[in-house]
Parts: C-alpha cells; structure tokens; sequence
C-alpha cells in the first residue's frame, strides 16, 4: 500500500511540472537559508559554552577619568588581578593576558604570527583549553615559555616532537622553548591563538600603578554569585586606593565571561556580536520559512480545485477517506523530502561563500 502511495505521488508531481516545480523550489530556497542562518546563529549562542567554569569568571572592565569625560575599556593594568586577589576574598584566582603580532622564526622558517597571546601560568587552571602535552601547572611558569597549538606545531616542525626546542621571537630574535601542545581552539571561543607564551616573559609584574592599562584581565570568582558581592565593594575600595591622586577617578567592573560575546560593548580579543542581531536573523530566518510554507500551501489550495474531479472518481472506485488523505499527505511528504534533499546540496555548495561572508570557518558536518 506505502510503495502505491509513492507511485500515485511521484506520477502526480511529474504530470503537475509547473506547481511541483514552483513548489520544490520556494521550499528548497526557504530551507536552504534557514539551514545557513541556523547555522550561524547557533554557532553565536554557544560562545564559550564549553568553558567548564565559565559561570565563574569575570572579565574586568576599566572605567576611568582625568579631569574630562569619564571613558572604559577592557585594558587594565598588571596590578589590578593581585590587587584584588589580596583583598577581596570572592577572588579565587585570575589571569592577565595580551595578544598581539609577533615574528616567529625557526630554522628558515619566519612568519608574521598574528595570534601570538601572553598570559599568567593559571591559563590552564581558568580555561577549558585540553592540552596535549605537558604539565597544565607548568608549561607557562618559567620566563620564555610557548605552547603551540596543533596547527602552529605542524607549521613549524612537520611531525617532529617540538617539546623542549626554542623558537625565536620577536625582532630581537628572543629564544622561547616549546614547553606544551594544546588542542587547536575552538571557533566559538573569545579567546583563540595560535602560540601562548608566558607573562613572566616581560618580567616581574609591576603592581606600581592602575594607569599601565595594556593588558585585559579575568578573575575567576569563588561562586556564581560573588560577582555582584565583588563588584559592590570594588568603588570604595579604589576611592581609598587613588586617594594620593586627587582630580583622578579609577574604577573597576566585571563583564560575565560568558556574555562578553553577545552583551558586551567592548570588544575582547576578537570582536563580538550585538545580539539583536540573532534576534534579527532568527526573526528572518522564520519569515522566509513562513514564507515559502505560505508559498506551498496556496499553490495547493489553487490546485485543489483541479484535483476535485480525481478525488470524485477515487471516491465513486471505492476509496476510503483515510486512503485519500494518506495519498495527499505523500505527496507533500515527498515534495518536502525533495526540497530538503536539494537545500542541503545546495547549502555545502554556497558554504564556503557564505563562511566568506559571516567571517566563519563552518565545516560541511555541522550543516
């Protein structure tokens, strides 16, 4: 009965061209662009998602003044984490970090590494980086330490073993030995590199001042809800610690380290995304689904009036009415499959068109 229900479909869309045409492809075309925008949307929502303590870190924001406007950012200065570290007990740990061009060279290698990222020995205590090889507590403790990705292993050494052999970085061609591997980051983190190089490289932290401001900073909190504790301490605790430095105001915020992405209006280490503009896309996305369901269903309702003689005479043969509404029901069951079939063709044929366009780097699997 199923395989006489696809027989009698398939010899109906092939009489009817013109509709079956018309109707495949509204539908391929409203698909394909849900597929793509879904894609991209997903993709923004599960930013950092895979940070395992995530919900306890906080990015610190500056806020600051010098006799004019009051202006912020995201640069704060070595002193700000131990700082806070030494008086504040919703403190746990933290980090300082800074990203930045780099020139790498080894043997008669030499590239221009735009990733190359500093940052405190807890890098790996904070963030949910797997590392390949090495000691997560000590790949980053002594001055001059790197840790490649993957990638920028293979780049520069094919498949030898890179642990324990010296890049040279920067202009001055300063020596810095491959102390760990890590996976490569993922696309949806706001922290990505390609080398991570310890901060102890530019050598011993100066906590002499709050106005160094080049370097972007992360707390991780003892709970969920220290952040809203910490944070209400923190104006009077820098009103007493810029008491010395009248007609001058430093202040300090916390960012939730998952809703820097999406909320935040400072930009991190990569730029971040306004989220009115996933509601957008959502809302457009449905539209031209709506669309072309709309499209599909009107194209059906015309026909249906052609179609009413056919279901007379099946009638008048015998047909029951569970058999012409399984009949109708194959017919669009098969048109959708079609349509469906032909989006995601179409969807791995514009991919990389559309990762042009977005500023992504989607593979043909998560289509």
């Amino acid at each position: 009965m199923f395989k006489s229900y696809l027989k009698i479909a398939w010899r109906s869309i092939i009489k009817n061209k013109s509709s079956s045409i018309i109707n495949i492809t509204g539908l391929t075309v409203g698909l394909t662009c849900c597929f793509l925008i879904a894609l991209y949307v997903r993709h923004e929502l599960s930013y950092d998602n895979f940070q395992q303590k995530g919900d306890r870190l906080a990015r610190v924001v500056m806020e600051y003044k010098i006799g004019g406007d009051g202006r912020s950012g995201i640069w704060t200065s070595t002193k700000v984490f131990p700082s806070l570290k030494r008086n504040f007990p919703e403190v746990e740990s933290g980090i300082r970090m800074d990203q930045g061009t780099r020139l790498v060279k080894y043997g008669d290698k030499l590239f221009s590494e735009k990733r190359f990222m500093h940052a405190d020995s807890t890098f790996f205590d904070l963030f949910s980086f797997k590392l390949l090889k090495g000691s997560p507590k000590k790949v980053l403790e002594a001055p001059f330490s790197v840790v490649l990705t993957e990638d920028a292993a293979k780049k520069y050494f094919g498949n030898e073993n890179p642990i324990g052999k010296s890049i040279q970085v920067g202009s001055d061609a300063k020596d810095y030995q491959v102390t760990g591997i890590v996976e490569n980051c993922p696309t949806n983190s706001q922290i990505k590199f390609d080398m991570l190089a310890s901060f102890s490289s530019y050598g011993p932290a100066q906590e002499k001042t709050y106005w160094n401001a080049n370097y972007t900073t992360y707390l991780l909190l003892k709970d969920e809800t220290s952040r809203a504790s910490l944070e209400a301490k923190i104006p009077a605790f820098m009103k007493k610690e810029m008491a010395d430095q009248p007609g001058s105001y430093v202040n300090f915020t916390l960012e939730p380290f998952k809703s820097v992405h999406l909320h935040s209006p400072h930009d991190g280490f990569e730029p971040g995304v306004n989220v009115t503009y996933i509601y957008i896309l959502s809302g457009i996305a449905v539209l031209i689904l709506s669309i072309a369901c709309f499209t599909y269903i009107n194209l059906s309702t015309a026909r249906s009036i052609e179609r009413a003689r056919e279901v007379g005479i099946r009638k008048v043969s015998g047909a029951l009415k569970n058999q012409l509404f399984w009949q109708f029901i194959g017919e669009s069951a098969m048109l959708s499959f079609i349509a469906l079939a032909l989006s995601v063709g179409i969807g791995l044929l514009v991919l990389p068109y559309f990762n042009h366009l977005s500023d992504r780097n989607f593979a043909p699997s998560q289509l």
